[in-house]
């Protein structure tokens, strides 16, 4: 069975300028990679509850001569004390906010499942929209601070939409001939993962709203103690919402690479992605953390060579040893980290892959339903907080943040879907036409020259 794989050494012979030094089929077992980190994003899961309940601690001891003291007007809801029962009601309006969050997600996963293109153009708008009046509602409530965050998410998003704007037409083709594999394979998992995703991520939100309003409402802290503990739980939830996305994103692209490899059963693939994560745990917690500064950090560098010579992403030592394409390798041989990342990008690179996927936007679609998702779930939590409690600011963070989260994580399953697929082909081309033969059409008549490399190796 090895033998029938592109990374058999019988099949290495035949590819001399392959640099892939594969001894694993697809899919095969992989041992356990980067541990430290992943022991490490559990202790840091274990240090918020131990912050949380800390706090909670620390308000009740303090009932008689409680009293807050102020470093910084940056919050204005910290004027007021909190009770138990204004406590559970704001939790209850932020837990809203995320249920209006998934509603809008599932509108527009519908949307992509059946019309990308307009779907797409459409969020834009929404997007813009919702940021705006989430942001507008924070000015009213004299959260000026929140706003101002708001605003900034918005410009971002907006300069992002204009940088992007020629290539959406590509990522929406992209998706459109996605979007007819994962239905090939089953349409009912890809229902299952999106609600156990987002259930699993709004319970691990309502967990981080609780530790975020009682860290921030509740604990008797120095001043400097209390803005580090405040600055950690914001970290959490960042470092927590990418492992959650980078999961979502082994599991669904592990059901798109087995059913490609071996035509498997979608729950066979479910267990498979499943086992890939607990192996891969480490490099996904890793990768959560240092992938998003990288991929700035090349995004920057990419700026400063854009009027001189153009330089080779390979060539890049940032850019080679970690980047995003690490996870469909991560996903199907179970690598560590940096050799993922070398071997994907060499691999994309090397069959013209590369110069497709750059000709496309993707994972902006992504940071644009999140921003949208985000910000209905501050205007309806907001709204409430604002009408029935003075802590809207509060709600409209929180509610922001996990609707952000959630839209992040759900919107990497057709992300990844679309990576590993590829990733798939360049690893086995001989299965292309029977997997995905609307696939192979298009990369033929819209991408000859780039994908030249890529069909020539079929006459090795």
């Amino acid at each position: 069975k090895l033998e029938s794989f592109p990374n058999s050494p019988q099949q290495r012979q035949r590819e001399p300028g392959s640099l892939r030094n594969f001894k694993r089929a697809p899919f095969d077992n992989a041992p356990p990679t980067h541990l430290p980190i992943g022991f490490l994003f559990w202790f840091h899961v274990l240090l918020l509850i131990i912050i949380t309940l800390v706090a909670v601690f620390t308000r009740y001891v303090n009932l008689s001569d409680y009293d807050y003291v102020y470093y910084t007007d940056i919050y204005a809801f910290f004027s007021q004390e909190m009770t138990w029962r204004v406590f559970w009601r704001v939790t209850v309006y932020a837990a809203i906010g995320g249920v209006a969050s998934f509603a809008l997600l599932l509108i527009w996963c519908l949307g992509v499942w059946i019309l990308p293109i307009y779907t797409i153009w459409i969020s834009i708008v929404i997007c813009l929209l919702f940021a705006a009046t989430a942001a507008a509602l924070a000015f009213y409530g004299q959260f000026y601070f929140v706003g101002a965050f708001l605003c900034l998410m918005l410009v971002a998003i907006a300069i992002s939409c204009f940088i992007h704007r020629k290539k959406f037409r590509m990522t929406c083709a992209l998706y459109i001939e996605v979007i007819p594999v994962c239905r090939r394979v089953n349409s009912v998992v890809w229902l299952i993962l999106l609600f156990a995703s987002s259930l699993a991520y709004l319970i691990w939100g309502s967990i981080s709203t609780i530790s975020f309003m009682c860290v921030q409402q509740f604990a008797v802290f120095s001043d400097l103690l209390g803005l580090l503990s405040l600055g950690y739980v914001i970290f959490s939830w960042y470092w927590t919402t990418k492992v959650f996305k980078n999961v979502t994103g082994i599991i669904s692209g592990s059901i798109i690479g087995k059913w490609y490899f071996y035509q498997s059963e979608p729950v066979n693939s479910i267990n498979s992605g499943k086992e890939t994560s607990i192996c891969s745990f480490g490099s996904i917690c890793l990768a959560a953390l240092i992938i998003p500064p990288f991929s700035l950090l090349d995004r920057l560098s990419s700026c400063s060579f854009s009027k001189t010579k153009k330089k080779s992403q390979s060539e890049n030592t940032v850019y080679s040893q970690c980047n995003k394409y690490a996870y469909t390798h991560i996903c199907i041989y179970g690598t560590t980290l940096f050799d993922a990342s070398v071997d994907a990008l060499t691999t994309f690179e090397h069959t013209g892959i590369k110069k497709i996927l750059d000709s496309a936007a993707l994972g902006v679609p992504g940071n644009i339903i999140a921003l949208a998702t985000g910000s209905i779930g501050g205007i309806v939590a907001g709204s409430l907080g604002l009408y029935d409690t003075d802590y809207g600011g509060t709600l409209i963070v929180v509610a922001f943040l996990t609707g952000y989260g959630l839209g992040d994580v759900v919107v990497e399953i057709l992300d990844s879907c679309v990576l590993v697929l590829l990733m798939c082909i360049c690893e086995d081309l001989s299965s292309l036409q029977t997997r995905a033969p609307s696939l192979e059409k298009f990369l033929r008549e819209n991408f000859a020259e780039e994908s030249a490399p890529l069909f020539s190796r079929s006459n090795l």
